[in-house]
């Protein structure tokens, strides 16, 4: 609205200024430059007849073109003169000129009068009293033209004074609309980003007490069916229980995924700390029933012990999700191997879990950290979940998540936390942990 209300005011004020400027340009400019060509032809006809009063030869043709001159001079002037200006030209030169035009005309078709002579002398003489007159009159229409210029010039300034100031009122009018507008969508935006936010923390919380009243019950149930394996029973109902163990546990692992994903934006404990590697001693623990069933070798890089900013069970859960998600994607691979890299620099603790399976499916390097995203070649149960875990956790604490692959030569997942303190001497240890 600002931008077309300028656009027309601009347009107004162009056409009122372009009208003080075609009068110079079109109408004073052109009429003093007439008016001073007709007083320069008027001078010399003049010049030339006072020659031939004084004896001198002067081309009476030369004389003739002159005279045509000061007739042609006059009718350029008449043809852009406004309506005063001939008003004023038909009251104060055109007699005047018509009477020196006649005189000089007359005195130049004269065969009798010679040069030298008194007749000529007195034809000279009356001819320069004509011209003083002539040039008073044409000085008045100077006069005249260069007022009406420059009245042309001072409406000008004006209209351009007022269009400049039409232009600063408007431009602050758009700059202050703006600027309301700006804070409008500002403020619409923070009640939105608060809503969302309010919105995203009930929803986890709600998917935490879902996800722990779920998991309450449901271990008695996977007791109960892991018991009832142990009974006398007959082989029909043991791979019913089986199955429905089996079903359990899935259950038990989805449930378990959503209540770490739910609560893996959770602020960091103050002063809270952990030792990397004795973290990942128990997590290797645990992922070693799972790494011996699918014949993988897990091997520890560790060149320090490094302590970071970060509770033990949040780390424990960013690794157990790394080596779980590196031993189960391995599929059908014949190299089957799992390396953990530990690291330090600059006050940061790089942890790296680099596998041999199939790596990433192409184009998904960006999306893999987002939930519900599966990056494998191979179809395995599971929420994808496991990575936005990781990323929510290391985020939340002041780190970050990556990965490099290379396409079916493995992948590389690694995350980085803040470190606390460092212990001991730069060393290496390297543990290798195989699982026929």
């Amino acid at each position: 609205m600002c931008f077309v209300v300028a656009s027309q005011v601009v347009r107004h004020h162009y056409r009122t200024i372009t009208r003080p400027w075609r009068r110079i340009a079109y109408n004073a400019l052109p009429s003093l430059a007439h008016l001073d060509a007709l007083r320069s032809d008027v001078h010399s006809v003049e010049r030339g007849l006072d020659q031939e009063a004084g004896g001198g030869v002067a081309p009476r043709p030369a004389l003739h073109r002159e005279l045509m001159a000061v007739e042609d001079a006059a009718a350029a002037y008449l043809s852009t003169a406004l309506p005063e200006e001939r008003e004023a030209w038909d009251g104060t030169v055109a007699k005047t000129l018509e009477d020196v035009v006649g005189r000089d005309r007359e005195a130049l078709e004269d065969p009798l009068l010679k040069e030298g002579s008194t007749e000529m002398r007195g034809v000279a003489s009356g001819a320069a009293e004509d011209a003083r007159r002539l040039d008073d009159a044409l000085a008045r229409m100077d006069d005249l033209t260069a007022s009406d210029g420059r009245a042309a010039a001072d409406r000008m300034e004006k209209l351009r004074a007022e269009f400049m100031r039409t232009t600063d009122g408007l431009q602050a009018a758009s700059v202050g609309f703006s600027l309301l507008v700006v804070g409008v969508v500002f403020a619409a935006v923070r009640r939105y980003a608060r809503s969302a936010e309010e919105r995203a923390n009930e929803l986890e919380q709600f998917a935490c007490r879902v996800a722990h009243d779920i998991r309450g019950p449901l271990a008695p149930v996977l007791l109960s069916l892991h018991l009832g394996l142990k009974g006398d029973i007959d082989e029909q109902t043991r791979r019913t229980l089986q199955r429905g163990l089996r079903s359990g546990r899935i259950v038990s692992d989805i449930v378990g995924a959503l209540f770490e994903f739910a609560s893996g934006g959770a602020h960091p404990f103050p002063g809270a700390t952990a030792s990397v590697r004795h973290v990942l001693d128990d997590v290797l623990e645990e992922v070693r029933p799972i790494a011996a069933a699918n014949n993988t070798v897990v091997q520890v890089n560790a060149f320090e012990d490094p302590i970071v900013a970060c509770d033990g069970g949040i780390l424990a859960s960013m690794l157990s999700n790394l080596l779980r998600n590196a031993i189960k994607f391995m599929a059908a691979r014949p190299e089957r191997r799992v390396v953990v890299t530990i690291a330090c620099c600059r006050g940061r603790v790089h942890v790296e879990v680099e596998d041999t399976g199939p790596g990433l499916t192409p184009g998904t390097e960006r999306s893999i950290f987002e939930p519900y995203a599966r990056g494998g070649t191979t179809v395995v149960p599971g929420l994808g979940l496991g990575l936005a875990t990781v990323k929510r956790l290391a985020e939340a604490h002041g780190g970050a998540v990556g990965v490099r692959h290379v396409p079916n030569a493995g992948s590389t997942f690694w995350f980085e936390l803040p470190e606390a303190r460092k212990e001991g001497g730069p060393g290496q240890r390297l543990r290798t942990i195989r699982h026929a």
